[in-house]
C-alpha cells in the first residue's frame, strides 16, 4: 500500500512540475561550436580565450574598430566630449595593443558624432560622421586632406547624406553606408563624386506574402505592398580590394556577402547570426563577423563555416565576454580578435588556442599548395574533434589536388559533402570504366558466341525446345499468368483493363504481390540509394512512418475511391479497384528500382536522368491508373478526373490524421515508459 501511495504521489508531482530549460550561455560564456556533417552545431574545443580587457580608456559609446598596417588599433569614440574644450566632440583613439595604452587621438572641430573608420596603407584616415553629414580624410599626421558632403548628383536619390560606415579600395574608390540608405552601398570616386550604388539587398517577402502575391498574379491584380530591402549593417574592403558586407536580416540568405567587381555576392553564405554588426577579413582571407548579441563567427575565404563562440545574449552585468551590444570587431596581424561594447564601452580581445592555430595553419597551407603538410595538420585537427566537418572537407580537397580521388571520396563522404564527392567519384569512375571496358567487350563477345551455339544446338536437337516448352507450361500456371498479365496491360492498356472490368482477370494473388513489391521497392528507394542521392541517413528514417504512409496511401486511395465512385454511378467494386490500382503501380515500381540502381553509379551532374526515370514511371503509373479507372467504372474522362481529385483530397486528410495519431500515441507511450522507469529507479 505504501509503495502504491509513493507511486501515485510521484506521478502527481511529475504532472505538476514544469519543464525547466537552461541556457548554456548563462553558465558558459564563450563555448565554441562548429558544424557537424549532419549540419548540426556541436560543441568543440576552445578556439579562443580572453586576453586583454580594458574598461579604463574613457570611451563613450564607441562604434568602430580598425587595424592599420602597423597593428595600431583605431577606435571610433563617437560620443566623447573633450573635458577641456566642449566644442570638440567625438574622437579617434589610436591604441597600442602591446603597451595597452592610448598612443594618440585624432580630434577635429568639425566632428559631431563620428561612426565609421578606414585606414589606408599610406595611413590616410577616412572618417564617416553621420552627425556632421560628412566624410573626413586625414593624413597620418592628422592633417585634414579633404572632406566630402552630400554628392551633387541627380542620381543620388536621398535628401540627406549621413555616412555611418566607410571602406576604401586600393584604387581610391570609397564605399559608404548611409543612414536610411535602402539603395545599398554607395560608391564615390577619390574626389567624392557619386559613381552609383555598388550593391543592394533584395526585398524580403514572408511566405504568406509570397502566397498572396502568387494568387494576385493569377487574377491579374497588382500586389500593392510597399516594402523596403534590409539595409547593410557594415562593410569591409580587404587588401585585394574585395568588398565584404553584412546585413542584420531575418532571412539567412545574404547576411554575409563577398562582392565581385559588379557588386554581386559570390559567397552564398547561409550560416550566420541575425543581428550582424560588423565584418573583418584578415590577410589570409579568413572572415570574422560579430553580432550585437555577442556571437563571433569565423569563416574561410570561401565562406566555409569554421566555428563560432560567444554568449549569444545581450546581457547587463560585468561578466567578461558578455556584451550589451557588440558593435565592432577587428583582427590583428597575429590573429588576435579585438571587440568593443557600445554600451559598456570596454575593449576585449581573444587570442587563439592551439586548436584554432592548427585550423588556420591548415587553411593557409592548402591555399599555398602545400598539400602534404596540409594533410598532416588537418589530421592533427581531427584529434581534437573527430566530428569537425571542415577538417574532413579540407582533407578531401587536399587529396583531390593530390589526385588521390579514392581518399578524397572517403573524406567527402565523412563530411557529407556531396558536391565534391561527385567530382572525385567522376575521376574514379572514369578509371574504372577504362579498366572494365575490355572485360565488358569480351563478355559480350562470349555471350554472342554462346547464343550462336545454342541456336545451332536448338536447330539440330529437340533438347532446348523441350526445355522451353516445359518453362512455358509452368508459366501458364494461374498465379504466374496473372503476374505476367502486366505485359498485356503495358502493351494494350485499354484491352487489359477491359478484361478486368469483365471479370476475366479477377485473382488477388498477383495484385497483392505487386502491392507488396511496391512497398519493398519504395522502402528500398527511400533507404538504399547511392551516397550522392541518399540525402537522409537510414538511421534518421522512421520505418514505421514509411509503413503507415505507404499502406495508408494505397489502402486509403482504394477504399476512398470506392466510396466516391459508389455515389457517382461507378460500376466497379472495391475488388476491381484494388486490382487496377496494383497493376497500375508497376511502372512506378520499375522506375524506382532502376533509379535506385543508377544512383550508385551516377554523379550529381547526371542526377537529371535518375530524376527523369522516377518522374517517367510516376506519370506512366498515373496514366494507367486514370485510364484503368475510366474503363472499369465506365466513366468518361471528366467524371474520372473529378472522382480522382476528390479521392486525392480525402486520402491526404486520412494520411494527416493517421500520422497525427501515430505521433500522439508515440508520445504517450514514451511518457508512460519514462514514468515507469523513473518509478522503478526511485522505488526499487
Amino acid at each position: 500500500m505504501k509503495k502504491i501511495l509513493i507511486l501515485l504521489s510521484f506521478i502527481f508531482i511529475l504532472m505538476l512540475t514544469p519543464i525547466i530549460k537552461t541556457n548554456a550561455s548563462e553558465s558558459e560564456v564563450s563555448s565554441t561550436y562548429t558544424i557537424s556533417a549532419d549540419g548540426e552545431f556541436i560543441k568543440t574545443n576552445e578556439a579562443y580565450r580572453t586576453n586583454q580587457y580594458n574598461s579604463d580608456l574613457g570611451l563613450v559609446y564607441p562604434t568602430d574598430l580598425y587595424f592599420d598596417i602597423n597593428d595600431d588599433l583605431y577606435i571610433v569614440d563617437s560620443s566623447y566630449i573633450d573635458p577641456f574644450d566642449a566644442s570638440l566632440r567625438g574622437r579617434i583613439v589610436i591604441y597600442d595593443i602591446v603597451s595597452k595604452e592610448i598612443k594618440s587621438q585624432l580630434q577635429h572641430e568639425s566632428f559631431v558624432s563620428p561612426s565609421g573608420i578606414f585606414v589606408s596603407e599610406d595611413l590616410d584616415i577616412y572618417v564617416a560622421d553621420p552627425g556632421a553629414s560628412k566624410i573626413f580624410i586625414f593624413d597620418k599626421n592628422f592633417n585634414l586632406l579633404n572632406e566630402f558632403s552630400k554628392p551633387d548628383s541627380i542620381a543620388y536619390d536621398l535628401d540627406i547624406f549621413k555616412p555611418k560606415k566607410i571602406a576604401v579600395d586600393k584604387g581610391g574608390n570609397i564605399f559608404v553606408l548611409v543612414e536610411g540608405g535602402y539603395g545599398g552601398i554607395i560608391q564615390l570616386s577619390d574626389a567624392g563624386n557619386f559613381l552609383g550604388y555598388f550593391s543592394s539587398n533584395n526585398v524580403i517577402f514572408t511566405n504568406s506574402e509570397l502566397v498572396r502575391k502568387y494568387f494576385y498574379d493569377l487574377i491579374g491584380k497588382d500586389f500593392n505592398v510597399v516594402k523596403t530591402p534590409p539595409t547593410f549593417s557594415n562593410l569591409f574592403v580587404n587588401n585585394d580590394s574585395i568588398v565584404y558586407s553584412t546585413t542584420a536580416s531575418s532571412s539567412p540568405d545574404g547576411r554575409i556577402k563577398k562582392h565581385n567587381t559588379q557588386g554581386i555576392d559570390i559567397l552564398n553564405n547561409t550560416l550566420s547570426s541575425e543581428q550582424l554588426s560588423d565584418i573583418y577579413v584578415d590577410s589570409n582571407g579568413i572572415i570574422y563577423t560579430s553580432s550585437a548579441t555577442g556571437v563571433i563567427s569565423v569563416y574561410s575565404r570561401y565562406g566555409d563555416y569554421i566555428f563560432h563562440f560567444g554568449s549569444g545574449e545581450s546581457l547587463d552585468g560585468d561578466i567578461v565576454g558578455v556584451y550589451s551590444d557588440l558593435i565592432s570587431l577587428a583582427v590583428s596581424s597575429t590573429g588576435e580578435i579585438f571587440t568593443i561594447d557600445y554600451e559598456k564601452s570596454y575593449l576585449l580581445s581573444y587570442e587563439q588556442t592551439k586548436y584554432s592555430e592548427l585550423i588556420f595553419q591548415g587553411l593557409k597551407l592548402f591555399d599555398e599548395g602545400n598539400y602534404d603538410e596540409s594533410t598532416r595538420v588537418w589530421s592533427e585537427v581531427l584529434k581534437y574533434n573527430q566530428m569537425a566537418k571542415l577538417a574532413y572537407d579540407q582533407l578531401g580537397k587536399t587529396y583531390i589536388f593530390k589526385q588521390d580521388y579514392e581518399n578524397a571520396m572517403k573524406y567527402f563522404k565523412l563530411s557529407k559533402n556531396r558536391e565534391f564527392y561527385s567530382q572525385a567519384y567522376w575521376e574514379v569512375r572514369n578509371e574504372q570504366i577504362k579498366d572494365t571496358l575490355p572485360i565488358l567487350f569480351s563478355s559480350l563477345l562470349a555471350l554472342g558466341i554462346l547464343y550462336g551455339v545454342l541456336r545451332i544446338v536448338n536447330h539440330k536437337t529437340t533438347y532446348l525446345k523441350d526445355k522451353f516448352a516445359s518453362i512455358k507450361e509452368k508459366l501458364n500456371y494461374k498465379h504466374i499468368k496473372e503476374i505476367l498479365y502486366i505485359k498485356h496491360i503495358i502493351r494494350h492498356p485499354s484491352d487489359g483493363f477491359y478484361q478486368i472490368r469483365k471479370g476475366r482477370i479477377n485473382g488477388l494473388v498477383a495484385p497483392t504481390f505487386y502491392m507488396l513489391l511496391g512497398f519493398v521497392s519504395y522502402v528500398t528507394f527511400t533507404t538504399s540509394k547511392g551516397f550522392l542521392f541518399q540525402v537522409v541517413d537510414i538511421e534518421n528514417i522512421n520505418i514505421l512512418s514509411l509503413v503507415l504512409g505507404y499502406f495508408t496511401l494505397f489502402a486509403g486511395f482504394v477504399f476512398i475511391n470506392y466510396l466516391v465512385t459508389s455515389i457517382t454511378d461507378g460500376i466497379a467494386g472495391i475488388r476491381k479497384i484494388f486490382i487496377t490500382t496494383s497493376y497500375a503501380l508497376v511502372p512506378y515500381i520499375i522506375s524506382i528500382l532502376i533509379a535506385t540502381i543508377l544512383s550508385h553509379f551516377a554523379t550529381l551532374d547526371e542526377s537529371f536522368f535518375v530524376e527523369f526515370i522516377v518522374l517517367l514511371g510516376t506519370l506512366w503509373s498515373f496514366l494507367l491508373l486514370f485510364l484503368g479507372s475510366t474503363i472499369i467504372q465506365n466513366y468518361d474522362a471528366n467524371v474520372t478526373l473529378k472522382s480522382f481529385l476528390f479521392t486525392l483530397l480525402l486520402t491526404i486528410v486520412t494520411i494527416i490524421v493517421v500520422l497525427f495519431l501515430q505521433l500522439m500515441i508515440s508520445n504517450i507511450v514514451d511518457f508512460i515508459l519514462n514514468v515507469i522507469l523513473e518509478v522503478i529507479r526511485l522505488v526499487l
